[in-house]
């Protein structure tokens, strides 16, 4: 498919050949039995789902979505994803959480609660991209640590 096809590009262009692509679904745990077999991971990756309100510059109509019930939604799909991926992260092993928002129920919200009912992680540090200080789109990220065996 269309995805797997820039992915296989990127890839050769990166000369990353040691990245392996697998299909799953992190919120419905759909695929994720045939990447736990490739586990435990020391890093992993999650630009998650979001309201896109870090990006209305480049897609106004990101604007008209973002309604308190859609961000109830995505924020339970973000901790799905976080929960199902970081049961794959080794000890000691390293989380990068994305998203192109600026809402804290995406951001610095979601982490206090995840990180609350998830004490064997801790956040090493985070940032916020705010437009037009910034001088590009608005986005958020935070590094966590899996610090207990």
């Amino acid at each position: 498919d269309q995805f797997e096809w820039q992915f296989m590009r990127n890839r050769r262009i990166a000369d990353a050949d040691s990245v392996e692509i697998v299909k799953a679904d992190a919120s419905t745990k759909l695929g994720l039995e045939e990447v736990a077999k490739k586990g435990p991971f020391d890093r992993i990756l999650l630009d998650v789902p979001c309201s896109n309100t870090g990006v209305i510059r480049r897609r106004p109509d990101a604007r008209w979505r973002v309604t308190e019930q859609r961000l109830r939604k995505l924020a339970g799909v973000q901790a799905r994803i976080l929960n199902s991926c970081s049961k794959l992260l080794a000890p000691g092993g390293i989380m990068v959480y994305s998203t192109c928002s600026l809402e804290p129920e995406e951001n610095e919200g979601q982490l206090e609660h995840w990180i609350s009912q998830n004490p064997e992680f801790t956040i090493e540090s985070q940032t916020v991209s705010v437009p037009p200080e910034s001088g590009m789109d608005g986005a958020f990220a935070a590094r966590l640590i899996h610090t207990t065996p």
